[in-house]
């Protein structure tokens, strides 16, 4: 497996983390793509206007590397490796980037302001992703 990442994941996780947390997803079954999409979930910041940890770019790729094996058969042959401890056991939880209180507030924030959109909407008779359209 070969991995390459770039800029603002180092400023949240050293290479051992995102290697064990990239090969303990691969043996939970995860898509690539999608284990990408959860590092920077993981990543990125509750607020981007603090210009602290978690708000520069961030690129990552990951390339399995099959030597002559399936997609399937790589995937079984990853989560074998690391069931059974080979060459160092992984990790299966990132660490903890921030805390719960900002975590919380971040989701409460971002759960008030869907309310006000689908109230909005539904004050304009129209649904939250369906413009409404005046008559000329």
């Amino acid at each position: 497996m070969l991995i390459g990442v770039l800029l603002g994941i180092w400023d949240c996780l050293t290479s051992q983390q995102v290697v064990d947390f990239v090969r303990f997803q691969v043996s939970e079954g995860k898509e690539l793509t999608e284990i990408c999409e959860m590092i920077f979930e993981h990543c990125l910041a509750p607020e981007a206007d603090s210009r602290e940890v978690g708000c520069d770019n961030m690129t990552l790729l990951v390339v399995g590397i099959t030597h002559g094996r399936t997609k399937e058969g790589w995937y079984e042959w990853i989560k074998e490796r690391v069931k059974n401890g080979y060459g160092y056991k992984t990790s299966g939880t990132p660490p903890q980037l921030y805390s719960q209180s900002r975590l919380q507030s971040f989701r409460a924030r971002k759960e008030a302001q869907e309310a006000r959109e689908k109230m909005k909407a539904a004050i304009n008779n129209e649904t939250p992703t369906t413009p409404k359209v005046e008559d000329a």
